[in-house]
């Protein structure tokens, strides 16, 4: 039944469910957990016999509302399936409104699938439009956006030869993943493009790369003026880039699917998703200068 749920929602209505989402291997109890810190705008819990002796969905719930507790706004939404299962929930929930779903023919589900995708975007419409509410869907903390993307860019990174809907980088995961970067890696995430797919390619030997120490990169962006940074190449280049945000996996590499895709973008598409950040200069040196 959820999954029929699940098809009859709206494409922008994007689910996570976790035998679907989880990979071979991951360790159930911290990626359900960090799932619903920093990959979900809601949690919609399904109220039935079953889900009420489950000691999973117990502590599912408990997780969910610790983060709604957090985050000091709606989070867990509960959705009813059969009504003497309520009376078995703690007692303090039991004063939420519930959005009520007991017929599970065709139309049925049909019917609930909309009404729940519109209590959604009645939700968002109400936190994302309060711009100066610090809990605001736009307000996101700082290193909890960057866990977040972190373990996407990873789930990426990771399944990149073979990968599944759900981990294959699109544009909007590309944009995503860009926007959360620090301006310096920013910057250095677009040098390796150029180094490797743009203007610079084919313009440095292997032997300039090999024996350099220092990589010097000369960038200008937004309310700056020409600016040069220098990048400790031969020590263990970008590993912020690797580390911080996932964007690699192996030493001294990004994996190579982050750059082909921002190779299938056009020039007006780079400059807007790295912020007008343009590159001039790029050389190799034994030490800095």
């Amino acid at each position: 039944m959820l999954r029929e749920i699940q098809r009859n929602l709206p494409s922008h209505v994007r689910t996570w469910i976790d035998d679907k989402e989880l990979l071979l291997g991951e360790e159930l109890e911290s990626s359900i957990r960090d799932a619903i810190r920093f990959d979900t705008d809601f949690v919609v819990i399904f109220i039935g016999p079953e889900s009420v002796r489950s000691k999973w969905v117990m502590r599912e719930l408990s997780w969910a509302l610790d983060r709604e507790s957090e985050i000091g706004r709606i989070f867990v939404l509960p959705v009813l399936l059969d009504e003497r299962s309520w009376t078995e929930l703690p007692e303090f929930f039991q004063g939420r409104k519930y959005l009520l779903c007991s017929d599970f023919s065709e139309v049925g589900v049909r019917d609930f699938a909309k009404r729940l995708a519109d209590d959604l975007f009645g939700l968002l419409s109400r936190y994302s439009s309060v711009a100066t509410n610090t809990h605001s869907l736009e307000r996101e903390d700082a290193a909890k956006r960057e866990a977040r993307v972190r373990r996407l860019a990873k789930k990426i990174a990771d399944n990149q030869l073979s990968p599944r809907e759900e981990v294959r980088l699109t544009k909007e995961r590309l944009e995503l993943i860009v926007s959360s970067l620090e301006p310096l890696r920013k910057v250095e995430l677009l040098v390796l493009y150029e180094l490797i797919h743009g203007k610079f390619r084919g313009k440095t030997t292997m032997g300039d790369i090999e024996d350099a120490q220092v990589l010097q990169v000369e960038f200008r962006m937004a309310k700056m003026g020409v600016v040069t940074h220098n990048i400790q190449w031969s020590a263990r280049p970008f590993p912020d880039l690797q580390d911080r945000y996932g964007l690699g996996n192996k030493r001294q590499q990004v994996r190579d699917v982050f750059l082909e895709k921002i190779k299938e973008l056009t020039e007006v598409e780079r400059r807007e998703m790295f912020s007008g950040i343009e590159i001039f200069k790029c050389s190799f040196r034994d030490s800095v200068l």
